[in-house]
This record gives C-alpha cells, sequence and structure tokens, in this order.
C-alpha cells in the first residue's frame, strides 16, 4: 500500500519478480495467496500473449474486477465479458480499421510538443511528461479540445483530477476484498470532474442531426474537424451510450 501511495508500483512489481523469480526458470510468473485467494502475477511474454491474444475467451474480467472498475468505467468494453464484450467489439471494430492518416497528424503534433519538453539537457519526470502526452492526445483525439498540458498550465485541473482518479483506482484494485476501506469521496469528485470537462464535447456530438452524423460515418471523420465522440454518434445509440462512458 505505501508502494502505492508513493507511486512506486513499477519498482515494486520489479522487485517482485526479481525475488520471486530467483532460482526459476520462469522469472517473470509468480503465486501468492492473499486474503485466502490464489493470485498469479506474470510479466512473461508468452503469458500475456495468450491472455490477450491467441487464448483470449479463456480469460474474462471476472465478477471482483468489474466490480472493483465499476464506478470509473462502468459497462463500457473494457469491463464487461463474454457476449456483451462480442456485441460491443463488433460495433467499435470499424471505428478502428479505417486507415486515416490524419490520426497520426494528431499524434505527431504532440509528439512534437512531448519532444520540445524533453530537449535542454536537463533532469524531467517522464512519467508525469508521459502522462500529459496521454492526456493531451486523448482529449484532442477524442474530444477535440486542446488541453495542451505539455505546454500549458491553463486546464492543470483536468490533469491533475486524471492523475488521482489514476492513483485512487490503482489503490483499490490492489486493494482487492479491503479496498472499501479506499475513501471515495474525493475519487467521485474528480469523475464528476471529468464528466464535465467531457460534456460540451458530448452534448455536441449527441445533438448533431442524422444527416450529419450519417456524413460522418462515410468519411473520414477526423479530416473535416471530426472527432471519436462524432463517429460513435454515428454509430446510433449504442455510440452514445458508449461515448459517454468514453473516459474508460
Amino acid at each position: 500500500m505505501a508502494t502505492n501511495i508513493e507511486d512506486q508500483n513499477l519498482k515494486f512489481m520489479h522487485n517482485a519478480f526479481i525475488r520471486s523469480g530467483q532460482g526459476k526458470s520462469n522469472l517473470y510468473t509468480f503465486e501468492v495467496a492473499l486474503m485466502g485467494s490464489r493470485t498469479i502475477f506474470t510479466a512473461d511474454p508468452e503469458n500475456i500473449r495468450a491472455m490477450l491474444a491467441t487464448q483470449f475467451n479463456d480469460f474474462g474480467k471476472g465478477q471482483r474486477f468489474r466490480t472493483d472498475w465499476f464506478e470509473l468505467m462502468e459497462n463500457s468494453i473494457f469491463n464487461i465479458d463474454d457476449d456483451a464484450w462480442h456485441t460491443s467489439r463488433q460495433r467499435l471494430r470499424p471505428l478502428f480499421t479505417r486507415q486515416r492518416v490524419s490520426d497520426l497528424v494528431c499524434f505527431e503534433r504532440h509528439i512534437q510538443a512531448m519532444l520540445r519538453t524533453l530537449a535542454g539537457g536537463h533532469a524531467v519526470d517522464m512519467k508525469d511528461i508521459l502522462s500529459r502526452f496521454a492526456l493531451d492526445v486523448s482529449a484532442d483525439f477524442s474530444l477535440g479540445r486542446q488541453v495542451d498540458s505539455l505546454t500549458s498550465k491553463k486546464d492543470d485541473a483536468v490533469f491533475e483530477a486524471f492523475e488521482r482518479i489514476r492513483h485512487t483506482q490503482s489503490l483499490i484494485e490492489r486493494l482487492g476484498p479491503l479496498n472499501f476501506l479506499v475513501p471515495r469521496r474525493k475519487f467521485r469528485k474528480d469523475l464528476e470532474a471529468l464528466n464535465n470537462f467531457m460534456g460540451p464535447s458530448i452534448e455536441k456530438a449527441v445533438s448533431m442531426s442524422d444527416v450529419e452524423l450519417a456524413e460522418i460515418d462515410k468519411t473520414d471523420w477526423t479530416m473535416d474537424g471530426h472527432f471519436f465522440t462524432h463517429a460513435l454518434a454515428s454509430r446510433g445509440t449504442f455510440g452514445i451510450y458508449v461515448m459517454k462512458r468514453c473516459r474508460s
């Protein structure tokens, strides 16, 4: 718990793999008993490939995961299993199979901003920079919002809420059956702040006419000032449902 509070999770897990893997053929997989439950930790590439690709259907989220992540992700594609997941995937898949050069332009703009931040030969906090980069890209690509947290502090309240949500959710996940001890009041206020930030973009997409949405669905939607929320809305009521949960 102390490592989570100090944001040292990566270092903690790396050391855990090293300690538990000494003398074993597979350094990056170990098993422990936590609160009466069998828990397997792995960073082995073959195991990860099996879970995410070759044996994907054998590894669901499970009820505990869905419960622990529900406040953040609700019933989004990242927090469901089985037929519900398959249906969501089939509806969302067309949005990610088109080749869109404009997507690369969006990413490149923020990559250049990140590189300028790294220039100068001075020490930097890479975790902070990469978190800001992730927020800037996702807000631009999904909502059409220019947060520019890498170069400006104008929306730092959003970034700080984003970071607190990430930190608290990590704590909820790691504490397992004891996560009822984690205070939720600030967490829920931060979720509300994130919803308020996304609200204008979501309402704009929802208010578009069927004709406008149909046109977006036929085109390279980011080329004409349209964004992921618009593309989701063009998929119909399911798109709107997912769009309202795009914070996940």
